[in-house]
C-alpha cells in the first residue's frame, strides 16, 4: 500500500496528538484539584466576592493585623473568615445590633487539594509570616493567590526553614508532614 502522508506529516500529527493528550491530562488534574489554581502562571486571578473588600485599605492604611480578622490562624488548620460581629465592631455603632445581617459567603482565594494537610497555626506560631504564602496582601485591593502553592513551592520553603533552624532536611520534608 502506498504511503498516503509524508513522514513529516506523520511526525507533526503524532506531536499534535501527544500535546493534546498532555493538555487533557493537565486539565483533568486541575479540575480534580491536584493542580491548584494559578500553578502555571505563578498567580491566580482574584475570585469574585459577594462584596468589594480591600486588604490594602484594612492592612496598609488602617493597620489591622491578619489575625484580628482571621482568628483561626493561631488555633488550627483554617484561618477562617471574619464574623459579622468582627466587621460590625468598626463598621456599625457600638450598641448591640440584633438586626446584623447573616455572614457573607466569601469565596476562598487559596484552596489546597484534599490530599494536603495544611495547618495555619503551625506556620504562624512557628514564625512564618503570612506573606510567605499569601504574598503582599497589604498591597492588594482584590485578594488573589500570589504564589503557585505547588508541592515544589512548599518543599523549597520547608527545606529553607529546616536549614535555618539547624534541623535535618527530613524533619520538615517527610511526606507525613503535609500528607496524612
Amino acid at each position: 500500500m502506498a504511503q498516503v502522508f509524508s513522514r513529516r506529516a506523520d511526525t507533526i500529527a503524532r506531536t499534535v496528538i501527544a500535546v493534546a493528550v498532555l493538555l487533557a491530562v493537565l486539565a483533568v488534574l486541575r479540575l480534580v484539584g491536584i493542580i491548584p489554581p494559578g500553578a502555571f502562571a505563578g498567580t491566580a486571578a482574584a475570585p469574585p466576592q459577594p462584596r468589594p473588600f480591600s486588604h490594602f485599605h484594612h492592612v496598609a492604611e488602617i493597620g489591622i493585623d491578619c489575625a484580628y480578622c482571621h482568628t483561626g490562624v493561631h488555633r488550627g488548620p483554617v484561618a477562617g473568615f471574619p464574623s459579622v460581629e468582627t466587621c460590625a465592631g468598626c463598621h456599625l455603632p457600638v450598641e448591640p445590633r440584633p438586626d446584623l445581617p447573616p455572614p457573607l459567603a466569601w469565596n476562598r482565594v487559596v484552596d489546597m487539594p484534599d490530599h494536603v494537610f495544611f495547618d495555619h497555626s503551625a506556620h504562624v506560631t512557628g514564625g512564618i509570616p503570612c506573606a510567605a504564602c499569601h504574598g503582599a496582601v497589604e498591597e492588594m485591593d482584590s485578594t488573589r493567590q500570589a504564589f503557585p502553592l505547588t508541592m515544589a513551592f512548599c518543599l523549597d520553603c520547608h527545606r529553607t526553614e529546616a536549614a535555618a533552624r539547624g534541623l535535618p532536611q527530613t524533619a520538615l520534608t517527610n511526606c507525613y508532614v503535609c500528607h496524612r
